[in-house]
């Protein structure tokens, strides 16, 4: 069985363009947010004190500030969130509609020695330890050619469950399983 081929075919949407970017800037984001949320707070916390101590002339207040600066640290959180999901769907908006090719229908050959991804004209070749690393999601699978370009393989591009456990074999096959993550 680990020996025979996937093909499976479909054109990649916008909305999967979306979903690759979400996925592909989570870690970022989720680590930029962790950031400034206690980068915030911080300097929340200390300006509250100031204010207090010297213009107001109160002392220990200490966990009067600390509240007023966790709310505040927590809005610009909310505020930072939001402003990512927004430049991270323009990003992809942008990206997707200015390069014709990506609307194109995309067939991928898996077999236990390479990968042939074909997109109009084109045909691209990667040897299995070419393979960065795999990640599944709830709707697609990323294989990233490098720590920034993957290849979107939608699980709707598999016409039954067989073949998609087949692919999985073969990825598993064929990737360390250090560079392989599944749901």
């Amino acid at each position: 069985m680990a020996t025979e081929n996937v093909i499976v075919n479909g054109i990649r949407t916008l909305d999967d363009f979306k979903k690759f970017h979400t996925y592909h800037f989570e870690k970022i984001k989720r680590n930029y947010v962790l950031f400034t949320t206690i980068l915030t707070m911080l300097l929340y916390f200390i300006v509250i004190q100031m204010i207090f101590s010297y213009v107001f002339d109160f002392n220990n207040v200490w966990l009067l500030s600390f509240v007023v600066a966790l709310i505040l640290s927590l809005l610009t959180a909310a505020a930072s969130i939001f402003f990512m999901k927004v430049a991270v769907n323009y990003r992809s908006v942008s990206e997707y509609k200015s390069d014709p090719t990506l609307q194109y229908e995309i067939i991928y050959h898996f077999s236990k020695d390479v990968i042939k991804q074909e997109k109009g004209r084109s045909i691209e070749y990667f040897k299995w330890n070419e393979i960065f690393s795999v990640n599944e999601h709830q709707d697609m699978y990323l294989l990233y050619v490098s720590k920034y370009k993957a290849s979107i393989v939608a699980k709707r591009f598999f016409e039954t469950r067989d073949e998609e456990e087949l692919f999985k074999l073969l990825v598993s096959n064929n990737i360390p399983a250090s560079k392989v993550n599944w749901i």
